[in-house]
């Protein structure tokens, strides 16, 4: 959506968010900042307005009351919709001056491992469960792993695949404590990035069958289902490429399908 704003002589043309999935990381920071701080709805839209436009508060406060009830009508979906991110919003993450970045997924989450996603999926439903934060700063170890100089330079020389480290479930605690550091607002993105991502897979993979509420994501156990003959043991899927392995989930399940 695109708004004018006209101040004295001077027009100001600025874009806001239709959905959840035109959302940039701008965009999410401040969303999770203002609902961090558990506005109304309406407070938290007139905040991300402020944010979005960048404009001077003297500026923003100039606006027609008509004009921004207008704008406001245009960003209901932020309460009223589910979060659905197509892309993963926060790439790298600095935790301290001088360590190596934290490089988060790519995409649709379409470069981590089955076991990373299922352990993923376990901190967010113990955070669910609990509310503690404890649980969002070992879902971000997990979702983001260490750069350092000597693989960056491997990966220049295409004797490595990927910047990242491989996934080690055994660090996860250990790690977990170097992002207390981050803000909750941070943390909280980082987790609803992770669910609008979830959220959208009902649409890459349409033929997954949706579970209840009380179980939105048992299809993590579907892929382990498909461990032995089909896909290899326990532990080759678990390595298996999480969004490749939904693909082949998906096509199992429409040729089910078909022959039912």
């Amino acid at each position: 959506m695109i708004i004018e704003v006209s101040y004295k002589s001077r027009k100001y043309f600025r874009e806001i968010p239709s959905s959840f999935r035109d959302f940039t990381r701008i965009h999410l920071l401040a969303f999770t900042e203002a609902s961090y701080l558990h506005l109304q709805p309406e407070m938290v839209a007139l905040s991300l307005i402020l944010k979005f436009i960048n404009l001077p508060s003297h500026i923003f406060f100039s606006f027609k009351k008509y004009h921004l009830a207008e704008i406001l009508s245009e960003l209901k979906y932020l309460s009223e919709s589910e979060m659905v991110f197509e892309n993963w919003l926060i790439p790298r993450i600095r935790l301290f001056r001088l360590w190596p970045d934290q490089i988060g997924p790519s995409g649709s989450l379409e470069d981590i491992e089955v076991l990373q996603l299922a352990d993923a999926l376990n901190s967010h439903v113990q955070f669910h469960d609990t509310k503690d934060i404890k649980h969002l700063h070992v879902l971000t170890a997990i979702l983001f792993q260490s750069v350092s100089p000597i693989r960056r330079l491997l990966f220049r020389c295409n004797v490595v695949s990927t910047l990242k480290r491989p996934y080690n479930r055994e660090t996860n605690d250990r790690r977990a404590k170097y992002f207390k550091n981050l803000s909750p607002a941070l943390l909280t993105a980082i987790h609803y990035n992770f669910l609008g991502i979830l959220k959208s897979f009902e649409e890459f993979f349409p033929n997954i069958p949706q579970t209840d509420k009380a179980n939105p994501y048992g299809w993590i156990g579907l892929i382990y289902e498909l461990s032995g003959a089909k896909l290899g043991t326990t532990e080759e899927v678990e390595k298996m490429n999480a969004f490749k392995t939904l693909l082949i989930l998906d096509k199992i399940e429409s040729d089910n399908k078909r022959i039912k």
